[in-house]
């Protein structure tokens, strides 16, 4: 039967079954038309678009390969000379891709809010304001776990540091996370605010979605099925079948597994009572305070060490701290050794580093100040972790306890942490383990929508036009270098596919040793004349920078004492022909006098994305006539006079004003239209 003629025919069925019944059929129905449609992404395809400079999400269930394409990525970007910083959501997190958190990186810390003075201080600081300058491209892993404010706040710190008026600053930022992980740990002093593509960063950076879809973990091993019907809300009594295989059963094979259980009450009881078996001397380590007792109970309530920590000889423990030094991380496993001469833990970790755990400092501090401080070694007894704790981590054996899961997602990340389904020990199962956010499930139908209409933009570039494209994002934007080295073999490319050339400069370089001829000196002289960059020379002549400075130097066109001074890239300037692919569509649908929402549905864009897109061919100054939008917005010159009292740029007070109800689009609509010079309905 036609797919078609099987959804008509069941919508007329639906009515007639209980309610239940009704909801799988439809769930299941709508799951499966949906994704035989999708095409799936590539890694190579990801890549490409990576290498655009475009700001990208890469997404994709657990072991799908998002860390492997990441360091395919940073190894491209690292051999052209290109400044990037690889962060992460958590320190764990950010080993694996050998990088530091993002809050360190950042310089937003443990902020919920930026001041102007905050601000301020940051760009005083020479370390962070290097950091800054010599990135262009950021990395951030496990996005998963960032609130909307804290994206938000990375965006405001990178404008303040770099350009005010481009998202980021103008960094290429790559997000790369699985929304089906657990979300943003909330408490009581910093309330969930909402995912990070609820941020408004997350719409004006205008990130193009890259959602890998093969499998390299789990393979077709069944437990692969059961984490696929979680994703896609569709599970059942089929679900539980092969978990019921693994009900209180050993894991196989002679791996000792981690003990995973979703609330700390039952943590501590297993390992409190570990602790207690084990021969040998109790250590006791003591919290240390410093200051006002309002500032250090609030240090106390949020440390992650606990106020006594009790230890022994072969005790399973974690770090819940970054070192100064690297030498671990929050989340590193461990076992306690021994103590040294001052009576201090001797941690081996799992990787075989041999540490002394010292006291550590948790500080409040303001202005400057140190109003509190608490000092505990960063320690905690890790025989059992939590769910939270587990995430990033890959498990051979685990032993999982999910009879009282509370949220959603939560059995999603436990059992994805394992490699196969015979190395799980499941002590318990409810209902909610097996759920997801439903706002998860409705954004990652839009994932693989705008995953979908990303690998339809790459395939209208030719191979030609493509490989520009790069060549100026590395060489213009990036300011990176020209390097001719043979293409390294990648070893067992994680899907398996031919490797794509990860350099596309190269072929910039096909007249590095040839000789000089009377059309090459020319053409040098005439893009001389024309003040044009080294970066633009030397690729119309497809030579070195060092070759061009040279040359001019040898026809006496600059001074010894210019060669180095000579620009190396000019103030960009953009023709339509410049403009991407992306870009020029926008555009077209723009002089067809098309709405937002119409050119977003023919697109397959977010309509935030959309308004990006007309930010950016302002800023580039090839922009249409768009005054025939302003009839599309009914409260126009309302949202304009807001804008005007407020004097401010800023979104979310005017969206406060405005009483929650207008989409940021519409918001960033008006501020756009509004501050177009000479704009024939502008009254001012």
């Amino acid at each position: 039967m036609h797919k078609g003629t099987a959804v008509a025919a069941l919508l007329i069925l639906l009515p007639l079954l209980s309610y239940d019944l009704a909801r799988r059929i439809a769930t299941s129905l709508i799951w499966r038309v949906t994704t035989i449609d999708v095409t799936k992404m590539t890694q190579d395809e990801a890549l490409q678009l990576l290498k655009l400079g475009n700001n990208v999400f890469l997404t994709g269930s657990a072991g799908s390969g998002k860390t492997y394409l990441l360091n395919r990525y940073i190894r491209y970007l690292r051999r052209h000379k290109v400044g990037v910083s690889v962060t992460a959501s958590t320190g764990l997190a950010a080993t694996h891709l050998n990088g530091r958190t993002i809050h360190s990186w950042s310089g937003i810390g443990v902020r919920e809010a930026m001041s102007k003075t905050d601000l301020n201080k940051l760009q005083r600081d020479k370390r962070v304001r290097k950091r800054y300058r010599k990135t262009k491209v950021l990395i951030i892993d496990e996005v998963s776990m960032i609130h909307a404010y804290q994206l938000d706040l990375i965006d405001q710190v990178a404008r303040h540091m770099l350009e005010p008026l481009l998202p980021f600053g103008g960094l290429q930022v790559v997000l790369c996370g699985d929304f089906f992980q657990l979300p943003p740990v909330a408490s009581d002093s910093t309330p969930s605010r909402g995912f990070a593509f609820d941020s408004i960063a997350w719409d004006t950076a205008g990130f193009y979605t890259c959602y890998l879809h093969e499998q390299h973990r789990q393979g077709n091993d069944p437990l692969l099925n059961v984490l696929n019907d979680i994703r896609s809300g569709n599970t059942g009594e089929h679900t539980k079948v092969p978990l019921r295989t693994r009900y209180k059963k050993a894991p196989v094979g002679t791996v000792l597994p981690t003990k995973l259980f979703a609330r700390n009450i039952n943590v501590d009881s297993i390992n409190h009572k570990a602790l207690h078996d084990l021969k040998g001397t109790e250590n006791l380590f003591n919290m240390k305070t410093q200051g006002s007792d309002p500032l250090v109970d609030a240090l106390i309530r949020t440390c992650p060490a606990p106020s006594e920590l009790k230890l022994k000889a072969e005790a399973k423990v974690m770090f819940v701290k970054n070192a100064s030094d690297g030498s671990y991380v929050n989340g590193t496993l461990g076992s306690v050794k021994s103590f040294d001469s001052n009576g201090m833990p001797v941690v081996e970790t799992f990787d075989g580093q041999v540490v002394v755990a010292e006291y550590d400092d948790w500080k409040y501090e303001e202005d400057d100040r140190v109003l509190a401080t608490i000092s505990q070694v960063p320690l905690k007894l890790a025989w059992a972790i939590t769910v939270h704790k587990s995430q990033g981590m890959t498990l051979d054996a685990a032993e999982i306890d999910l009879s009282d899961a509370f949220e959603p997602g939560m059995g999603y990340v436990a059992l994805s942490r394992v490699r196969a389904l015979s190395g799980l020990n499941l002590l318990g199962l409810n209902e909610t383990a097996l759920s997801v956010h439903p706002q998860i499930l409705q954004r990652d139908s839009e994932f693989q929508s705008q995953s979908d209409a990303a690998v339809q933009q790459l395939a209208t570039l030719s191979d030609a036009e493509r490989t520009r494209q790069q060549t100026d994002t590395m060489l213009d934007r990036f300011q990176g270098k020209c390097v001719t080295e043979k293409q390294p073999v990648h070893q067992a490319s994680a899907n398996n596919t031919t490797p794509v050339s990860t350099q596309p400069v190269a072929s910039a370089l096909k007249k590095a040793y040839q000789p000089w001829e009377d059309t090459d000196d020319k053409l040098l002289e005439a893009l001389y004349n024309d003040n044009q960059s080294i970066n633009t020379i030397a690729r119309q002549l497809q030579r070195g920078h060092g070759a061009i400075r040279s040359r001019l130097k040898k026809l006496t066109l600059i001074s010894p004492a210019e060669t180095k001074n000579y620009p190396q890239t000019e103030k960009q300037t953009y023709t339509e022909h410049s403009l991407s692919t992306p870009l020029k569509e926008t555009q077209n649908l723009l002089r067809q006098k098309k709405s937002i929402e119409s050119i977003a549905a023919l697109r397959g864009l977010a309509k935030d994305t959309v308004i990006s897109h007309i930010e950016s061919l302002q800023q580039k100054k090839h922009l249409p006539d768009i005054s025939y939008l302003v009839k599309s917005i009914d409260n126009f010159e309302e949202i304009r006079q807001i804008f005007k009292q407020t004097d401010s740029r800023d979104l979310p007070p005017i969206r406060e004003k405005m009483r929650g109800t207008t989409p940021y689009y519409i918001l960033r609509l008006v501020r756009l239209i509004s501050e177009i010079p000479n704009r024939p309905d502008n009254p001012d």
